[in-house]
């Protein structure tokens, strides 16, 4: 009694950071668990422990302490640079079932986004997912093959892994692709911002900081503009794979949307892709999901992880020399792909 009237007697702020805390090791514990096991749980501990980014020595700051053959790879899913090497090579052996469907994106580019809308595609139901999106990606858990068979089909399963990572099984079974892009330069602001909202990377470099780091291709999953010339590169003219861009679902929502359709074989009136377009409005997503649990946890007081959802906020972000140096990547890694004539690139500032 008296211990629970001395908290009682904390001032409010601390009290409050004391409940922050609480909630924030039980997340870190139960998501590096689901990751990795027990040894993810104590992973994910040391790294809620360190409270810090890894910072390299000129000063560049990472997103993440793990790389595994030359790729960066996320640091909160219960994992080690050992644990994720593991990881991948269970998944060279997933097997896939031929009606699984894959969304396929490099972060930032509207996973969260495409996965909303293809819930309601399947479901014929105008509502969004309960659950979070997290629950099907592939790349989340310890042991992949065991945690996706349990799964009724046809499964929607969502990676950010680059091409010479993704499954063999997915290619030989002809499973559907519904490939997403978007304009490098708004990834990159929109792949800052990531980082500064969600608190489990203790992220908290400049732009010009990550521009940098961005640049180097130190980011996760690598180098956008490698990530996007793979996938073009290694999947032309699929019958089974489709490629649309963000903007295209945000500027011509109903028509994309209608493609997705008759991409799955789907059979709906006019009338349900412009309704599916309504349902899945970035505000209308925001003021709901950004309600979830797992947002408050993860996320830094006053920042949502749904933060504008818009084409072209680059042009608030980047310098003068950022666009044009990115004018000048893009037009190097991309000459001679379809890639070039996808977005408005050379917009002046």
């Amino acid at each position: 009694m008296g211990g629970l009237l001395s908290i009682l007697l904390l001032p409010v702020e601390v009290v409050q950071c004391v409940v922050n805390f609480a909630v924030d090791l039980c997340f870190t514990l139960l998501a590096g668990f689901v990751g990795g096991g027990f040894r993810g749980a104590w992973v994910s501990l040391l790294w809620m422990l360190r409270r810090s980014a890894v910072v390299r020595e000129d000063g560049i700051v990472l997103p993440s302490p793990y790389k595994v053959g030359g790729l960066r790879l996320p640091p909160f899913t219960g994992t080690s640079e050992i644990e994720w090497k593991e990881r991948l090579e269970k998944l060279s052996k997933f097997e896939a079932r031929e009606d699984d469907i894959f969304i396929v994106s490099y972060p930032k580019c509207g996973h969260h986004f495409t996965h909303e809308i293809l819930t309601m595609l399947m479901s014929g139901k105008l509502q969004l997912n309960p659950k979070d999106k997290g629950s099907r990606f592939l790349e989340f858990f310890r042991w992949p093959q065991e945690y996706f068979d349990k799964m009724a089909s046809p499964r929607i399963i969502l990676t950010h892994l680059p091409l010479n990572l993704m499954p063999k099984s997915i290619l030989q079974k002809q499973c559907r692709i519904l490939r997403v892009s978007r304009n490098p330069k708004d990834v990159i602001v929109s792949y800052f911002h990531h980082l500064k909202t969600i608190k489990f990377y203790y992220y908290d470099a400049s732009f010009d900081n990550f521009f940098k780091m961005v640049m180097d291709g130190e980011a996760e999953y690598g180098d956008y503009l490698d990530y996007e010339r793979q996938y073009v590169d290694g999947l032309p003219n699929l019958n089974h794979v489709l490629h649309i861009t963000f903007e295209d679902l945000k500027l011509k929502s109903s028509a994309t949307i209608k493609e997705i359709g008759i991409f799955l074989g789907l059979d709906y009136a006019d009338e349900f892709y412009d309704q599916v377009a309504i349902a899945t409005e970035f505000s209308k997503v925001k003021s709901v999901k950004e309600k979830d649990l797992i947002w408050k946890v993860i996320g830094k007081s006053g920042k949502s992880l749904y933060r504008k959802g818009v084409v072209g906020d680059w042009k608030n972000h980047l310098t003068i020399s950022q666009n044009q140096l990115m004018d000048e990547r893009i037009d190097q890694e991309w000459s001679g792909t379809k890639l070039v004539d996808l977005f408005n690139y050379g917009d002046s500032l």
